[in-house]
């Protein structure tokens, strides 16, 4: 009977803080609209990074709201790290690849620096107040091999943006890497199976729509990023391609996510058996 009461309890918190989060999200872009940006096309990019921090605050009210790291990849958050990193290092430094409305003078850079703190805030809840409840066994995927071939793929298809080696190769290494981040939360949720809490589904749900509108973003302005002298374009072909992946990845998930969605009752993923 209690534990009834505690997961009613806790689906209760979980639905006011999506709710609270979607209606601040919305408040937010209402507001960048009016008073920042000019609507040129490129703020769909913004709106895609203001989507991933949204995911990120959903994560952490979850961990918040149940006290537990259940569900949770580390091993994805490491690699988001990686992401984010680098994406600033380029957006903080240099202007070749930020939207080129209003929103690319701090906007954009901001709903990077908030996701990243809150990916740090979260690491630092599974490896210290809820290391206890964290699935060590379950979240085996291995990272190596997609920083290896993250750091293969932006070598061979940076681009000029920043004319500068170090700064075009950080940005191309965050889209690299931003590709796979969400493997390891995927493949953990597939060996957990079941039920997935609202939070967590709504959570990788966000990330693929912010995934999405990047996607939107690049298929549009791909042409952008062509070399001055006219030769093959592997950077804006490639930005297609990786962004593409990411939605291909999360087909599953969403499959599940909208059914269950559609028919109002909790989501199940079938259990991965490895």
């Amino acid at each position: 009977m209690l534990g009834c009461l505690y997961e009613r309890e806790i689906l209760e918190i979980e639905t006011a803080s999506v709710g609270a989060a979607y209606a601040i999200f919305v408040l937010t872009v209402g507001l960048v609209l009016w008073q920042i940006s000019d609507l040129n096309f490129s703020v769909v990019c913004t709106i895609g990074s203001g989507l991933q921090c949204l995911a990120f605050a959903m994560l952490s009210m979850k961990m918040r709201a149940a006290k537990s790291a259940c569900g949770i990849s580390a091993k994805s958050l490491w690699l988001y790290v990686v992401v984010y990193v680098s994406r600033l290092t380029s957006t903080l430094c240099l202007e070749g690849y930020i939207p080129m409305d209003a929103t690319g003078d701090y906007v954009y850079q901001v709903a990077d620096i908030v996701s990243l703190i809150l990916v740090l805030l979260i690491l630092q809840r599974i490896h210290t107040t809820d290391s206890g409840t964290y699935d060590h066994e379950a979240d085996t995927c291995q990272v190596w091999p997609f920083l290896v071939g993250s750091l293969v793929v932006a070598w061979i298809t940076r681009g000029d943006l920043n004319d500068h080696l170090f700064f075009d190769m950080a940005w191309m290494l965050s889209v690299a890497v931003d590709t796979v981040a969400m493997v390891p939360q995927l493949w953990l949720l597939s060996k957990l199976g079941g039920k997935v809490d609202a939070l967590t589904s709504h959570f990788v749900a966000v990330l693929f729509a912010s995934r999405a509108l990047t996607f939107m973003f690049w298929f549009y302005g791909y042409p952008e990023l062509a070399p001055e002298d006219g030769s093959w374009n592997a950077c804006g072909y490639s930005h297609v391609v990786l962004h593409f992946t990411q939605l291909v990845l999360c087909g599953d998930f969403m499959y599940y996510y909208l059914k269950a969605a559609y028919l109002r009752e909790a989501m199940v993923l079938p259990e991965l058996d490895v």
